[in-house]
């Protein structure tokens, strides 16, 4: 599970997730919807693929 802090692999850079919450996409699928600190949130199936890691580096670059 995504928590509020960790970083997220977004658009090929790494991200601050400042926010997450749970909702089902439009199959009823359950979703989370992390919102990294400067894109719009993003809403992603529970079953798919989500690159994470512990935050406090900052932005990286990739």
């Amino acid at each position: 599970m995504v928590r509020r802090g960790q970083q997220v692999r977004v658009w090929g850079e790494w991200r601050t997730v400042v926010g997450v919450r749970d909702e089902r996409d439009a199959a009823g699928a359950p979703a989370v919807v992390p919102a990294p600190d400067k894109d719009p949130a993003l809403r992603v199936r529970a079953t798919e693929p989500l690159a994470v890691r512990q935050g406090g580096g900052g932005v990286v670059h990739g």
